[in-house]
C-alpha cells in the first residue's frame, strides 16, 4: 500500500506543478471555460458512462485542433489575455484608485488643515477681545512698528529704483557718446579706406596709361624697323606696275621672319634695330615660301591682274639679296657651313679633342679632309654635322705612313628674331677618335 501511495504522491505532485504553472493553469482554466458544457454533460448528461465519454470523443475528434474553436486557438487567447493583458489592465486600475485614494486623502487633510486655521483665528480674536490682556497694547505697537517698517523699505526701495534710473540713464548717455565716438571713427576709417581705393585705382589707371604707352612707343619703335622692308618691297613692285596693300607687305614682312602674321612681329619686343643688326642669315623653304606667297597674292583679289605668285617670289628674293640679309635653302647652308668647316679644319689640331688622339697616334698631322654631311636640323636653331678625318707621317719616319683620326665638327647658329631669322654660324661640338682599319681580310686574300 505504501508503493501506491507513493506513486499517487508522485502523480499529484507532479500534476500540482503543472497545474501552479502560470501558462499551463491560464490555459487550462480558460479551456474548461471554453468546453464547459461538453465537460458538464459527461459528468452529469443522460445516458450511460460508455455513451456520455463516446460523446466527448467524437466532439474532439470532428473538431480540427487548428482553426477558430474552442479546442485549442480560443483557449491559447484567453490564456494570453489572462497572462498579459490582465496584469497591465489590473495595474492601470490600481494606479486610477491610487491616484483617487491620494486625493480624497488631500481633500481629509486640507479640511482638517482649514479647521486648524479657524480655529486658531477664532482663539486669537476671542484674547484679543478680552480687555484685560496686557499683550494687546504690546500687539498694537507691534502693528505700528511694522507699518513705519514697511514705510521705510518702501522709502527706501523708492530710493534704490531712483539711483539705478540715474545710473542706467549715466550709462545710456555713455554708451550713446561711445556709439557715437565708434561711429565716427568707423566713419573716418571709412573715409580713409575709400580714398586708399581711389588712390589705388589712380594708380592703377596711371600704371595701365603708362603701360599702354610705353607699349604704344615700343610698337612705334618696332613698325619703322619693319616699315623699311615694306618700303623696299613695294618699290621692287612697282617698277613692274603692280601695287600691294600694306596688309599684304606686312605679312610677307612676317612670313619672311617666320611670325604667323604682322601682328605678332609687331608686338614681338625683340624686333628691333639691335637685333636686326646682328641677323645674318633667314633661312626657308622655298615650296614653303611659295605656298604662303600664293595665299597672300589671292588674298590681295583680282585688282592686280599682273600680280602672281612667281612674280612676288622673284620680287620679294631680288629685295632681301640687295640688303645685308642672305636667304639660305637647305642646300645652301650645306655650302655654308662646309666653307666655314674647311676655313676652320687646320684650327681643329689645336684643340682638346684632338689632343688625345695625336699622343696615342704618334703621328704629325698634316692633311685634313672634310668629308660628307652627316646631318642638318632645323629647332630653334639651325644644327649641321660634317665627318671628315685627319692623315699624316709618322713621326721618326717620314716615309711611313701614321694613323687616321675621323672626327665630326658642328656647325650652329641660333634663332634671333621670329623662326628663321638667324645670327652667325659657329662652331659647335666636335668629337675625335683613331681609325682602326682591319687588314685581315686582305692578308687572307694575298695568303697562297
Amino acid at each position: 500500500m505504501k508503493f501506491l501511495d507513493d506513486i499517487m504522491q508522485s502523480i499529484s505532485g507532479n500534476t500540482k506543478t503543472k497545474v501552479e504553472d502560470p501558462f499551463i493553469g491560464a490555459f487550462i482554466g480558460s479551456w474548461i471555460v471554453c468546453n464547459w458544457s461538453h465537460l458538464a454533460i459527461l459528468i452529469w448528461g443522460d445516458g450511460t458512462a460508455t455513451e456520455r465519454i463516446n460523446a466527448l470523443g467524437k466532439y474532439f475528434k470532428e473538431t480540427d485542433i487548428i482553426g477558430l474553436n474552442t479546442m485549442l486557438l480560443i483557449p491559447l487567447c484567453m490564456a494570453l489575455l489572462f497572462l498579459f493583458a490582465f496584469p497591465w489592465a489590473s495595474l492601470a486600475l490600481k494606479s486610477i484608485q491610487k491616484f483617487a485614494n491620494e486625493r480624497l486623502h488631500q481633500q481629509a487633510i486640507s479640511i482638517e488643515v482649514g479647521k486648524v486655521k479657524q480655529q486658531e483665528i477664532l482663539n486669537r480674536q476671542k484674547l484679543l477681545a478680552d480687555p484685560d490682556k496686557k499683550f494687546l497694547e504690546q500687539n498694537v505697537q507691534l502693528d505700528i512698528d511694522r507699518r513705519k517698517e514697511t514705510i521705510e523699505q518702501l522709502r527706501l526701495r523708492s530710493v534704490r529704483l531712483k539711483e539705478k534710473a540715474e545710473a542706467a540713464i549715466a550709462a545710456s548717455e555713455a554708451a550713446t557718446a561711445s556709439a557715437a565716438e565708434a561711429k565716427s571713427r568707423a566713419n573716418q576709417a571709412e573715409l580713409e579706406e575709400e580714398k586708399k581705393q581711389k588712390n589705388a585705382a589712380l594708380e592703377r589707371q596711371r600704371f595701365n596709361v603708362a603701360s599702354a604707352q610705353l607699349k604704344s612707343a615700343q610698337a612705334s619703335n618696332r613698325f619703322p624697323s619693319s616699315y623699311s622692308f615694306m618700303l623696299a618691297i613695294e618699290g621692287s613692285l612697282k617698277a613692274d606696275g603692280v601695287q600691294l596693300s600694306l596688309a599684304g607687305l606686312g605679312e610677307i614682312v612676317a612670313m619672311i621672319f617666320g611670325y604667323e602674321d604682322f601682328h605678332s612681329l609687331v608686338h614681338d619686343e625683340n624686333f628691333n634695330n639691335e637685333k636686326l643688326s646682328q641677323v645674318s642669315y633667314i633661312y626657308y623653304d622655298p615650296k614653303e615660301f611659295a605656298s604662303s606667297l600664293e595665299t597672300i597674292v589671292q588674298d590681295e583679289g583680282t585688282d592686280n591682274e599682273n600680280l602672281g605668285t612667281d612674280l612676288l617670289f622673284d620680287h620679294v628674293i631680288s629685295v632681301f639679296e640687295d640688303l645685308e640679309y642672305k636667304l639660305l635653302t637647305e642646300d645652301q647652308v650645306e655650302e655654308v657651313c662646309r666653307d666655314i668647316c674647311e676655313s676652320l679644319k687646320y684650327d681643329l689640331l689645336n684643340g682638346d679633342e684632338f689632343s688625345g688622339p695625336i699622343a696615342e697616334s704618334d703621328t704629325i698631322f698634316d692633311e685634313i679632309e672634310i668629308g660628307e654631311l652627316d646631318s642638318i636640323t632645323f629647332d630653334d636653331g639651325l644644327n649641321v654635322t660634317f665627318t671628315g678625318s685627319a692623315s699624316g707621317s709618322h713621326r721618326r719616319d717620314d716615309d711611313v705612313p701614321g694613323r687616321d683620326i675621323g672626327f665630326n665638327i658642328e656647325i650652329k647658329n641660333t634663332v634671333l628674331l621670329g623662326t628663321r631669322a638667324l645670327g652667325k654660324f659657329e662652331l659647335g661640338e666636335v668629337s675625335a677618335s683613331l681609325i682602326d682599319y682591319d687588314y685581315e681580310g686582305e692578308d687572307e686574300g694575298d695568303a697562297p
